[in-house]
């Protein structure tokens, strides 16, 4: 070899070596893969700032949570119905899940375990108005005792008003008897309110549960007793009634 080659070979290895050296460093500067994948740096050009946004969410997440979501329970649906009374004089709309049935006097007496007609008329003297119908709308419970709306029809051929019915009859079925003076007064059918375009005459009796209103209204040769209740988890749906309840005759 020629002593003018020796620089030029020793120059040739130095270059090979840094291009061997550059690639070893060029592999070794891979990305970490050990750091969190959740969040991926994305460059913001237009405002020139690095921003973290969330990587999307782990398949199996996914699946689980959206895919397959958990069945809810299920709503139950309302339906506004319509009872129209056997005489066909009134009308009242109620929503499902309440019930709205016929009732009878007699049926009445069972509950109660007692015969409520013979009992006054033993003890006034003289029987209670006759009884031409009677209907109820029981609520989410299916009691009669608690049943937000109640009404019943009785024969007035006297031609009685509210008040001069309650002093001869009181609120048979569902309150007579009492002749307390301070009850009494409490109790006389003093209140005004509006059913169907006509007034009534009511009273709240504060001492039985629930605080029932009792309201009577005279028609057409008939007295209508309504009950509905002003502290119970009925009276929404009894007032409710109340104001859609409507004469048709």
């Amino acid at each position: 070899m020629q002593r003018g080659s020796a620089p030029l070979v020793i120059l040739l290895a130095a270059l090979a070596l840094s291009v061997i050296s550059g690639v070893v460093i060029f592999k070794n500067t891979k990305p970490d893969q050990t750091k969190d994948p959740v969040k991926q740096v994305n460059l913001d050009v237009d405002k020139g700032k690095l921003l973290q946004t969330p990587a999307p969410p782990n398949p199996g997440f996914l699946s689980k949570t959206f895919l397959n979501p958990k069945p809810s329970e299920a709503i139950q649906k309302t339906e506004e119905k319509t009872y129209t009374s056997k005489s066909s004089d009134f009308e009242l709309k109620y929503s499902s899940p309440l019930e709205a049935m016929e009732d009878k006097e007699s049926e009445f007496n069972k509950r109660g375990n007692g015969d409520f007609r013979k009992n006054f008329s033993g003890y006034i003297g003289y029987e209670p108005g006759k009884v031409l119908e009677a209907m109820v709308v029981l609520g989410r419970d299916k009691s009669f005792e608690n049943a937000p709306f109640t009404v019943w029809v009785f024969e007035n051929l006297d031609g009685l008003d509210e008040q001069g019915w309650y002093k001869r009859y009181w609120y048979y079925p569902f309150l007579w008897g009492d002749f307390d003076v301070a009850t009494n007064v409490h109790v006389f059918p003093k209140d005004e309110a509006t059913i169907s375009g006509r007034v009534s005459k009511s009273a709240v009796v504060y001492y039985q549960p629930g605080k029932p209103r009792l309201m009577l209204l005279s028609k057409d040769g008939k007295m209508y007793l309504f009950k509905v209740f002003t502290d119970s988890a009925a009276k929404t749906d009894g007032e409710k009634i109340l104001a859609d309840f409507k004469f048709t005759k």
